[in-house]
């Protein structure tokens, strides 16, 4: 008998426990201007990287994410509690640009070759200093880069959000055309 209310107990206090999982970003560099498209607009005439990350909720309600990005040195730039959260619909995927504030025409019908919906235009951006100035507010530190790694963190199962990082390198020739490169993988968990 007292076995059985040991292992009862196990029972109750293990489906009260909620475990918290994560994703990581490895890396992501991100130089373009919002609005650009994929390939890059032939009149924007600029090189550089966009770069989306994929994120696929796997259940039946509203999850709720937590974004940290750090830089090439491994420093959390934060954002910081509350400022880092968003949320998933259930079953749903969004697209999100770590560096640029980039919505498509449902969000902003001027916006014609945006890339964030109205789920990925609410995901926390990285943190980057305004000028060779200013510090990131929170950190004390000046970095101006568009490029680094990032966690994403949920309460619940590791399997119940899948993600992807997919990158976009176009560059404009000397002759007028442009060559665009992609890659993509998938996230690893995190942290």
């Amino acid at each position: 008998m007292r076995k059985l209310s040991f292992a009862a107990l196990l029972v109750l206090l293990g489906t009260g426990v909620a475990f918290a999982s994560s994703l990581a970003i490895p890396w992501f560099a991100d130089t373009l201007p919002a609005n650009v498209g994929v390939p890059v607009a032939p009149a924007v005439g600029k090189s550089g990287a966009m770069n989306l990350v994929y994120l696929k909720s796997n259940v039946d309600t509203t999850l709720t994410c937590y974004i940290t990005y750090y830089n090439a040195d491994g420093v959390c730039l934060g954002p910081f509690p509350p400022d880092n959260s968003f949320t998933i619909a259930p079953r749903s995927a969004l697209a999100f640009r770590p560096c640029a504030y980039d919505p498509d025409s449902t969000v902003d019908p001027n916006a014609t070759r945006g890339q964030e919906g109205g789920q990925g235009v609410l995901v926390p951006d990285r943190p980057i200093s305004p000028d060779n100035n200013t510090p990131i507010p929170g950190v004390g530190i000046i970095d101006t880069k568009k490029n680094g790694s990032a966690v994403i963190e949920w309460i619940g199962g590791p399997n119940d959000v899948q993600g992807a990082n997919v990158n976009f390198i176009t560059v404009f020739n000397t002759d007028g055309s442009r060559t665009t490169l992609s890659y993509g993988h998938l996230l690893p968990p995190g942290l």
